[in-house]
């Protein structure tokens, strides 16, 4: 399986791990052609506290100032002008295209690969602050306490960061406009403004690009997220997909594999066709759309043969990001046909 380290197949990594390849990512997302307003990072008057989405609460004397975020985050605190002081993850800072068009001149990366966390270097950085995300591991499931959370090796490895540095963590679970709204509570709480500026306006283009959204899937087409390689392909459950469930609640409609395992349906290419969908939406980390119609059962199928294939990005949960790829979805959507 090829190397991937985006949020997308982060699920992918965790089912499949016992059953050997494992996918790392690496998947470009919508960004500003230049980066906005960032905040200063002056330490606010008086104490500080967030409750987070495991119920923790950290409390500090002054607003942090020196915040290491997970990439998917330090994304979202970029898009809405607070800039992280490092990051760690799956990606980093010169592999991420998601980082195109952001300043980010002075922002530590303190991994090197995923896991791979440079004790020493963050404990000389002295963060006020970690931030990172948990996966739950079940349909309908909560955060599993029982793994690390998103970044980390391993238990052992994130009690030592934790020592370093309180931990906040956004559950990526439910409904993405709930993983969206709790990003940009943490978010202003770090300093953005609610009210003004990149994150207003972000809603605002948001919300003009859901409606859009919500217009297109009038039309009744069906879509099929997948991930696709040499062996098998992997179809997404929407249901288990926070973004997806965001676009489901709109009103786009998604095919919904059988199968009673967690996010994926793994599908064989010569059992492919069965799968059906109106429009194709592909990770292009897998095979790209070339690779794709070099498959005879994928090439057979009306979607490809009316050319209604599009890639499937790994967006961050934040209303700039978010607002940009709906607005493209939305313009397949409209432009597409139902086929069955």
């Amino acid at each position: 399986m090829p190397a991937r380290t985006t949020r997308l197949l982060t699920l992918l990594v965790a089912l499949l791990a016992s059953a050997g390849p494992t996918l790392t990512a690496g998947c470009a997302a919508s960004t500003p052609s230049s980066s906005p307003p960032v905040a200063t990072g002056s330490v606010a008057d008086g104490p500080w506290s967030f409750t987070d989405d495991l119920g923790k609460t950290v409390t500090l004397d002054h607003r942090p100032a020196t915040v290491v975020a997970l990439t998917d985050v330090a994304v979202s605190m970029l898009a809405y002008g607070v800039r992280p002081a490092g990051v760690f993850g799956r990606t980093n800072l010169d592999t991420d295209q998601r980082f195109t068009g952001f300043d980010v001149a002075g922002i530590t990366d303190v991994d090197a690969s995923y896991g791979d966390i440079d004790l020493e270097k963050l404990a000389a950085m002295a963060p006020d602050l970690i931030v990172t995300q948990g996966y739950p591991s079940k349909t309908g499931g909560a955060v599993d306490g029982s793994a690390p959370l998103y970044g980390f090796a391993d238990l052992a490895q994130q009690d030592k960061v934790a020592k370093i540095a309180p931990i906040v963590t956004i559950a990526i679970v439910g409904n993405g406009a709930r993983v969206i709204e709790r990003t940009a509570d943490l978010i202003v709480a770090l300093g953005a403004s609610a009210d003004a500026g990149p994150l207003a306006d972000g809603k605002r283009a948001y919300d003009a690009a859901t409606a859009k959204l919500t217009a297109a899937a009038a039309n009744g087409v069906t879509v099929q997220t997948m991930y696709a390689e040499a062996g098998n392909v992997y179809v997404a459950k929407a249901g288990d997909d926070p973004t997806l469930t965001l676009y489901a609640s709109l009103g786009l409609r998604f095919v919904e594999p059988k199968t009673k395992n967690y996010y994926w349906d793994i599908v064989s290419w010569e059992d492919y066709d069965s799968i059906g969908g109106d429009l194709v939406l592909y990770s292009p980390e897998g095979f790209d759309k070339a690779r794709l119609m070099k498959q005879p059962t994928f090439a057979a199928t009306p979607a490809a043969k009316a050319g209604q294939v599009h890639p499937w990005l790994s967006t961050a949960m934040d209303y700039v990001t978010q607002a940009a790829y709906v607005d493209q979805l939305a313009g397949w959507v409209s432009a597409a046909k139902p086929l069955s």
